[in-house]
């Protein structure tokens, strides 16, 4: 049995590379690594947003299965995970960081936690006590907490790295699967320095490109000129990632010649094209993720998700080869309009792709047009097949059921907390605070 460990980001989209043509050299390490490797052409996440995707892939089940619908949604405690698994298995398993569990069950079937998380809980605290510090990362403030300076994400991704390369380097007497969780690059979009001239990957029309209807919640007024600073800023932060996951990959290599390393993120993010920052959103950018596998051998042209990847962990534990089936890949998201609940999903086969949102369905062709610009009129056959795999109505209106009471009873929690309070990692939320440079172009409005 030999050592795994999984490095998981916070919002890293696939399109933020420097195997992307139309970027700079912004991530050298993991394509370092993906050269020792490999690198999957089309990784998806199972949901585009944070507890659905990661509560996914630790179960390997869709958002629909889970009931995991939204950022407030707590995973029961009686689901089975991957640490469950793995431990079965005869594995030591160990987090680091980042997860984003809610509720009272901070392991979730991990034998140790290290660190903990930063976005706040609600589970102990009011909102009225928590609000200061969680206003910097809501995606309504994405474009006002921006800049070079300083932000509780550096402290808090720092002391993630410094803990994962101690217990790496520590002697174990048996084999051990850790998950190091970073939250870069998510929003803030706060960077160290803009020491590496990145040049925007953004135009105009990118950011003019029309969303979908039922998108225009999302969509916040930026000029061309700000988004493209935007998109230096996210640049950089990727930059400084890469260097964290270089560390953490140069200790396990000395320690694990043979090991599996794997580097992915649990969702994507727009910042900024077709005015949307963050994710949420059927596009590429919101669902697909980087990839990154060295220790195993499978087909990297192949389409895989994050559930995919549960499964090759699982089967690189039990000395199986990947073994992967599944001819579908299937993206699942609650979003709302006009404060009613939406149903959207994707389906994905090969270069096609089936976008569902309010049961009106759009075809594309990946290979030919990748930025979605035009649905396809024919290709009938592929669209009816697609269709199948859809979730039907009825499961659909359970789901708007159980998003809606879910919702109800998180916002009783959120706004007045719990009786028996709970301490979960407080100091980055409550101490820590955002701190721009006072030279800064573009500053957090009021």
């Amino acid at each position: 049995m030999k050592n795994i460990v999984l490095v998981m980001s916070d919002q890293h989209s696939a399109r933020y590379l420097t195997s992307n043509k139309d970027m700079d050299n912004i991530s050298p390490n993991l394509d370092k690594i993906a050269q020792n490797g490999l690198m999957v052409s089309n990784a998806y996440c199972n949901a585009p947003l944070c507890v659905p995707s990661r509560m996914s892939f630790l179960t390997g089940k869709l958002p629909s299965e889970t009931l995991i619908l939204d950022n407030n949604s707590t995973l029961n405690s009686d689901q089975v995970t991957i640490a469950h698994k793995m431990s079965l298995l005869g594995y030591e398993t160990i987090l680091v960081g980042r997860m984003h569990f809610k509720g009272l069950d901070q392991f979730h079937g991990f034998d140790k936690r290290y660190v903990g998380d930063i976005t706040a809980q609600y589970w102990g605290q009011s909102r009225s006590e928590l609000e200061p510090f969680y206003e910097g990362f809501k995606a309504k403030s994405s474009q006002e907490v921006v800049g070079v300076g300083q932000s509780p994400v550096f402290d808090f991704d720092k002391q993630v790295l410094e803990q994962a390369k101690s217990l790496i380097n520590e002697k174990r007497d048996k084999p051990y699967f850790m998950i190091i969780g970073f939250y870069s690059p998510h929003f803030p979009y706060i960077s160290k320095d803009l020491n590496n001239n990145f040049k925007s990957s953004i135009s105009k029309d990118d950011i003019e490109r029309l969303a979908y209807a039922e998108y225009s919640d999302m969509i916040q007024k930026s000029t061309v000129k700000k988004s493209q600073h935007i998109d230096k800023i996210y640049q950089e932060m990727v930059y400084n990632l890469d260097s964290y996951v270089k560390e953490i990959y140069d200790d396990f290599k000395s320690n694990n010649q043979d090991g599996l390393f794997i580097y992915t993120s649990d969702h994507g993010d727009q910042v900024g094209r077709r005015g949307i920052f963050g994710k949420k959103t059927l596009y590429e950018d919101s669902i697909k993720v980087p990839l990154i596998i060295e220790g195993l051998k499978l087909d990297a042209s192949k389409n895989l998700s994050l559930i995919d990847l549960h499964n090759i962990i699982l089967n690189y534990g039990e000395n199986k080869a990947p073994g992967l089936k599944n001819n579908y890949i299937k993206v699942q998201q609650m979003i709302e309009k006009d404060q009613k609940p939406l149903w959207t999903e994707a389906i994905i086969k090969d270069n096609y792709k089936l976008i569902s949102i309010n049961n009106k369905n759009y075809l594309y062709d990946l290979q030919i047009d990748p930025e979605e610009e035009t649905p396809l009129e024919s290709a009938k056959a592929i669209k009816d097949e697609l269709k199948l795999q859809l979730t039907p109505l009825s499961k659909q209106d359970v789901l708007k059921t159980h998003y809606q009471n879910q919702k109800l009873a998180s916002e009783i929690l959120i706004r007045h907390g719990r009786k028996n309070k709970v301490n979960i990692n407080t100091k980055y939320q409550v101490e820590s605070e955002f701190k721009l440079s006072k030279n800064l172009k573009f500053k957090k409005g009021r």
